[in-house]
């Protein structure tokens, strides 16, 4: 297993952290009356944000990579890693993401080989992903 994906793509980093699904409290004050209401609403995803870090062989290898990224918009949920630590295990039920939004953050062409997940590695492409936690079906 990838110490770092988001569904098939496997990364040399993501940085930032998932959100599980959460409870989601919100509280009301009415004017003249003591007190504040708290009102649970359950379970609930938020968004958050990661951004991925990987190589590639070409830089037009790296230009098609964003558009499969970007493929996974409005589609089924994904399970995420980060750290070698699956979402499905996190929690009750653990979590699949969904992906709501990837942009292009850098997309460089590199003049000299290295080594990393796609050798010969001579593009480099970070990408920023808004995701939202999909809590997974008590079984």
């Amino acid at each position: 297993m990838a110490e770092y994906s988001i569904g098939d793509f496997d990364f040399i980093a993501l940085d930032g952290y998932w959100r599980p699904p959460a409870e989601v409290v919100t509280f009301d004050q009415r004017g003249g009356v003591d007190g504040t209401e708290l009102t649970a609403h359950g379970q609930k995803g938020q968004p958050f944000q990661l951004t991925s870090h990987v190589d590639q062989t070409t830089y037009a290898v790296a230009l098609g990579t964003i558009n499969d990224y970007q493929a996974l918009i409005n589609q089924d949920p994904v399970p995420l890693v980060i750290g070698g630590r699956n979402s499905g295990s996190v929690g009750s039920n653990g979590f699949k993401a969904a992906v709501l939004d990837v942009r292009c953050r850098a997309c460089l062409a590199i003049s000299g080989a290295m080594g990393g997940l796609n050798p010969p590695s001579l593009a480099w492409l970070v990408c920023s992903w808004t995701l939202i936690a999909i809590e997974n079906e008590s079984s």
